[in-house]
């Protein structure tokens, strides 16, 4: 399901969200004159923005002209009464928007696999820092390693480290039999 209502803080609603494994999340921006909240969609939008950039999120409000105020990217407010006449367009670019994003992903920790299990270049170590450092934005309690150790030497560490234990683990599979 591609949309849910969430109720509660600011923290559960972003627990909810990483629990949920949710696809894109549409948010209402006047979430506090349901008397539920005491905050509004700005607020979650930022909140979720800082843990998964790039993450497909949509402010869907009848306040347009005050969410547009209170907004960093203009560009994911949508206009209830516009969204009505064209729904059929809101859910393709809602689609796409997703399926842009998964493919990002997928894309990245793919790469990142093929560079990981080979002796990379000095090019191919600062594409491989790249997107670690975009898998970090994306979902930093996803990506296998933590802002501290996005540097050049400390990936080409790693990588040494998986290959000697990939051949250790052989060796042993060999020994065993």
């Amino acid at each position: 399901e591609m949309l849910r209502s969430l109720v509660g803080s600011e923290m559960c609603i972003r627990d909810s969200i990483n629990d949920e494994e949710l696809d894109a999340l549409v948010v209402d921006y006047r979430l506090a004159d349901s008397g539920q909240l005491t905050f509004n969609g700005d607020s979650v939008v930022d909140l979720i923005n800082s843990q998964k950039k790039y993450f497909p999120l949509v402010m869907l409000t009848s306040y347009a002209q005050d969410a547009i105020a209170h907004m960093e990217d203009v560009y994911i407010v949508k206009d209830k009464e516009e969204i009505e006449s064209s729904a059929n367009l809101f859910l393709k670019q809602l689609e796409t928007a997703i399926d842009r994003y998964q493919t990002k992903i997928i894309t990245a920790e793919n790469k990142i696999k093929e560079l990981s299990e080979k002796k990379v270049l000095s090019i191919q170590e600062e594409e491989l820092l790249r997107l670690h450092i975009f898998m970090n934005e994306v979902d930093p309690e996803a990506n296998q390693l933590p802002a501290s150790l996005l540097t050049s030497s400390a990936i080409n560490n790693i990588s040494d480290l998986v290959k000697e234990s990939k051949e250790l683990l052989s060796i042993l599979k060999k020994n065993k039999e």
